[in-house]
């Protein structure tokens, strides 16, 4: 199966896009979703493949694809993703 592309939810939140995987890993970017609106950050962390084995990690796709939030150019839209 193909997880390239896809998305990794954690208990039913949307943890990140998985952007690359080999044979033991996912290389997953970080999803921010507020209200209608979504991105991608900048920062991904490799991941064991492992953790898809949980009954809590589901991989699923989405119709429609965020844009990358660019950290140091939009702070305002971070602090507000983030409730700050």
């Amino acid at each position: 199966m193909e997880l390239v592309g896809k998305y990794l939810e954690i208990s039913g939140e949307i943890a990140g896009r998985i952007e690359a995987e080999n044979e033991k890993e996912l290389l997953v970017r970080q999803a921010i979703f507020l209200d209608y609106n979504s991105g991608l950050c900048e920062q991904a962390v490799y991941v064991d493949k492992k953790v898809l084995d949980y009954y809590w990690v589901k991989v699923i796709a989405l119709s429609t694809i965020p844009e990358t939030v660019n950290s140091i150019d939009s702070t305002d839209l971070i602090r507000e993703l983030l409730n700050m």
